[in-house]
């Protein structure tokens, strides 16, 4: 596994290589923010390009848009309330709040500092249990998968602070509406109500533009043309820009932690990153 590793390092630090890298993440930077694209739908609409590439260069180009789109999602989560990606939905919990108070700097340094590091966690993590993932990923079966799921949908409603039950419900609404369309599986369509549209079921980005994105859109309409997110005037102070950097630092143990819990749910097929982050948050 070592020689792989020193083989694939070689052929990827190249010239060559690594223009195909930056332009991945320039890519993936300037459309990645934008909600209901991201990484993945810039990776569809340039399908058609990859296949007929080198594949070294090809996967290249595709890690620096999917990396860099799960980070950019973050700028819409923080400045707008809007999840650019079902990975960037517990982002908007604190990021949003934050930028309304004026610190929108603050969170967005943490949340790409945090990201980059974490990236480099998983992957050093993955790397190194590629040996033992086989047989582990094997164990787990429908039950695991299952409960999994459950203890995602209980850290939401713990979260929900004094009101645990409400928070229960609607993870659970939450449950519902993502079983909507053809189980994976089986092919048997549930909750379709004979409509073609609701075969391919409900996506989180639509809801989340409706429920968050159009009642902010019309909020700062009617504010006037120079409404801004945040009426304190500590969003344009130089103080917040290295904050979060330092608030990274300062809790690098818990970024640890929440690194190692990402790589492991990222692990298991089927989970995701939409259990992922509930977990971490939620551990945090």
């Amino acid at each position: 596994m070592f020689d792989a590793v020193v083989t694939a390092t070689g052929e990827i630090f190249t010239i060559s290589r690594m223009a195909w890298l930056l332009g991945g993440v320039l890519l993936g930077s300037l459309i990645g923010f934008i909600p209901g694209i991201g990484g993945r739908v810039t990776l569809a609409i340039l399908l058609p390009f990859i296949v007929k590439m080198e594949p070294a260069s090809a996967l290249v180009l595709i890690v620096g848009i999917h990396a860099i789109g799960n980070t950019a999602d973050t700028i819409p989560a923080i400045l707008f309330g809007i999840p650019g990606s079902t990975s960037a939905t517990a982002t908007v919990m604190d990021g949003y709040p934050m930028a309304k108070k004026g610190e929108a700097e603050r969170a967005m340094g943490a949340s790409f500092l945090a990201s980059g590091i974490g990236g480099l966690i998983g992957a050093f993590t993955v790397l190194a249990t590629i040996p033992m993932i086989r047989p582990i990923v094997l164990t787990f079966g429908n039950p695991e998968f299952f409960m999994t799921a459950i203890l995602a949908i209980v850290m939401i409603a713990l979260l929900t602070g004094g009101a645990p039950v409400k928070g229960l419900i609607a993870g659970c609404v939450g449950l519902l509406i993502g079983m909507i369309g053809v189980a994976p599986q089986t092919g048997v369509e549930r909750w379709t109500f004979n409509q073609l549209y609701l075969s391919d079921g409900i996506s989180l980005i639509p809801i989340a533009l409706g429920v968050f994105a159009i009642p902010e859109l019309v909020d700062m309409t009617l504010g006037g043309a120079g409404t801004k997110i945040s009426a304190n005037a500590q969003n344009t102070s130089t103080s917040t820009k290295w904050q979060g950097g330092k608030d990274i630092l300062q809790h690098w143990w818990l970024l640890v932690r929440s690194s190692f819990i990402g790589s492991w749910i990222g692990i298991l097929p089927g989970v995701g990153s939409s259990s992922a982050i509930w977990l971490a948050y939620g551990h945090a």
